[in-house]
């Protein structure tokens, strides 16, 4: 299943995370561990596994799987977030603070370049 979803691009969070109601509306298998993870809200019970991830703009579309710790409070306000495992590590991201912009380069454009140099 494919959905269009609002995320917030977080260099500060270690991982991604997504509400456990967008999990089981994916219907993702919640079957892992539990945990705690620590975050600027405080300590959360979560479980790990993992999503695709379609990033989309005019002709330029790329999908890769990353993982993700699905919170399993109940709470309205859980914004799903992409952290740095799994996604940053696909890009340059530039961040334009002023003109609240953000841009991704497909890091592997930049490999292929200096490869060759």
């Amino acid at each position: 299943m494919k959905i269009d979803v609002m995320a917030l691009l977080d260099s500060g969070a270690d991982i991604s995370v997504i509400p456990k109601g967008l999990a089981e509306f994916l219907d993702l298998d919640l079957s892992g561990v539990r945990e705690t993870a620590n975050g600027i809200g405080g300590e959360v019970s979560v479980i790990a596994t993992n999503i695709i991830v379609y990033v989309e703009k005019g002709h330029e579309s790329y999908n890769f799987k990353i993982p993700v710790q699905v919170v399993l409070e109940d709470k309205d306000d859980v914004p799903v977030i992409l952290g740095r495992t799994g996604f940053f590590d696909k890009f340059i991201i530039y961040f334009n603070q002023q003109e609240e912009k953000i841009r991704l380069k497909r890091l592997w454009d930049f490999v292929l370049i200096f490869s060759f140099l």
